[in-house]
């Protein structure tokens, strides 16, 4: 498994935190399950929540991770329905 740099790592991390203060302050789940893996030299975090939100504002929380994302050339995407699931897939390569 490739090795993350540590900006790559700190930013990560502040996506995962901000990602579990909105299900904290804003949720009305009663469990939410993080997943790693690695999938074709991409690295890919799920954040998944149990459950259904039927919109979605995207709001200072989702803005922030897409910024933090967007320096790691890595996409954010999300689905609200049936189940709250947030993914971010980050290149384990520098972008050429």
């Amino acid at each position: 498994m490739a090795k993350l740099n540590n900006l790559a790592e700190s930013q990560l991390c502040l996506m995962l935190t901000e990602l579990v203060n909105n299900t904290l302050k804003h949720s009305k789940t009663n469990h939410c399950k993080v997943a790693i893996q690695t999938i074709d030299n991409q690295l890919q975090l799920q954040y998944i929540e149990n459950t259904s939100i039927k919109a979605l504002a995207e709001g200072n929380g989702l803005k922030g991770i897409r910024e933090r994302a967007a320096l790691l050339h890595a996409e954010v995407q999300y689905q609200i329905s049936p189940q709250f699931i947030v993914t971010i897939t980050l290149p384990l390569t520098e972008p050429t």
